[in-house]
């Protein structure tokens, strides 16, 4: 674990960290694709998915936060919209978040606003709205809700940037359905682990309009084989690809 003021920061979220490893220019360039796409067509909101679990999109959207929020000017909030299986709260060292209302509250509840869910962690340059406690209804509807769209557009109007932590695609419908209200999507493989099958299945629930690139991760070895295949298939142009460990 490496330390970020005074929490425990694990040492693969490289933006959050002091002195930057290299890896960490890998989250810069895909911080200037974003910008370069919010110049061209406004974009604000990203989503971070992937085919199947543990190919590492917790990591990416945490990184891609801690990079855009690099630039001192931006208003950066972070989503975990995962309520399946919520990480980002105890990943930052800040399980306590856990305790209080977040976004499964607000959608259950339109009587709970964003400025009572977003909070800005002393340690961090970004905000954060952790997934909040468990209730009544099940993921699936919280996400389809009137609330969640209603959420984004408040998200849109008091932030430069959102990135929005989202379930697998394949296990479950949830990140399918968040990608209505976003403006981008980032996919996330996990190089040499993630079955080649398992991502073309996935990209096939994207829009492809809204795919922004692809993110290998704990890559270690050539790209081509990887990406020659995605770039391949006929329903979509060639999306950006990039290395992360």
């Amino acid at each position: 674990m490496l330390m970020n003021n005074s929490l425990a920061v694990e040492e693969h979220l490289v933006s959050l960290v002091a002195a930057k490893p290299p890896e960490f220019e890998q989250y810069l360039t895909l911080r200037h694709q974003i910008d370069q796409a919010r110049r061209r067509t406004g974009l604000a909101v990203v989503a971070v998915t992937s085919a199947t679990m543990g190919d590492g999109k917790t990591t990416t959207s945490i990184n891609l936060a801690g990079a855009l929020a690099q630039n001192r000017a931006s208003k950066v909030l972070l989503i975990d919209a995962d309520l399946r299986s919520p990480s980002v709260a105890s990943r930052l060292g800040l399980e306590k978040m856990n305790e209080l209302p977040g976004l499964a509250d607000s959608l259950a509840d339109s009587s709970i606003p964003l400025a009572q869910i977003a909070r800005r962690p002393p340690e961090f340059r970004f905000s954060l709205i952790a997934a909040g406690r468990e209730t009544s209804m099940s993921p699936g509807e919280l996400v389809q809700s009137t609330q969640f769209e209603e959420l984004m557009k408040q998200a849109r109007e008091q932030f430069d940037y959102v990135v929005v932590d989202t379930t697998p695609l394949i296990p479950v419908s949830d990140a399918r359905v968040i990608q209505q209200f976003v403006d981008g999507v980032v996919m996330v493989v996990a190089a040499n682990k993630t079955p080649k099958r398992l991502v073309g299945e996935a990209l096939e629930f994207l829009i492809p309009s809204k795919v922004l690139g692809i993110v290998f991760n704990s890559d270690d070895r050539p790209l081509k084989e990887y990406y020659s295949y995605y770039s391949s298939r006929p329903r979509r142009s060639p999306a950006p690809a990039l290395s992360a460990r």
